[in-house]
């Protein structure tokens, strides 16, 4: 699907006659019957010797390493932003504890829930206090259902 992308632009871009410019590939086996952009698996295509062009340069990516790097890159900064967004989840949390001392816990998750710039779950939330309690940030009040803050 990419490389079929990738071809048609080559092979099917704009053509520009003021400056003389042709496309970079021409397709072989020509169907007059067939829409211009239209590929299929069975097309040849050759490299178009009169191309040329002062003002433009064409790269053509590597498919296979360019869906990797994507993909690795990819996981990278979602991993890189998940634990930012930990860190800022604990510093809502020990910040709204800080200054009530205590709260219950519905009350500590719609603070926490309204000083965040992104949308996070209850169940984010959750998962942070839990860590900052076994951190001994904060600890269950007697009797459950809320929180005192420690340090």
């Amino acid at each position: 699907q990419e490389l079929k992308g990738i071809v048609q632009s080559l092979a099917f871009g704009k053509a520009d006659k003021k400056t003389g410019t042709t496309r970079v590939l021409r397709r072989l086996n020509k169907d007059k019957d067939r829409p211009k952009g239209d590929i299929r698996p069975s097309d040849a295509f050759a490299v178009n010797a009169d191309f040329a062009h002062k003002m433009s340069r064409v790269k053509i990516p590597n498919i296979s390493q360019r869906r990797e790097e994507a993909a690795a890159e990819r996981k990278k900064a979602d991993e890189s932003v998940f634990r930012d967004r930990q860190h800022q989840v604990d510093a809502a949390v020990i910040r709204i504890m800080k200054s009530r001392k205590t709260l219950p816990h519905a009350e500590l998750v719609s603070e926490v829930m309204g000083q965040l710039k992104f949308k996070a779950e209850n169940k984010d939330v959750k998962g942070r206090v839990e860590s900052l309690i076994e951190r001994e940030y904060l600890e269950r009040r007697e009797g459950g259902g809320g929180y005192n803050y420690l340090a």
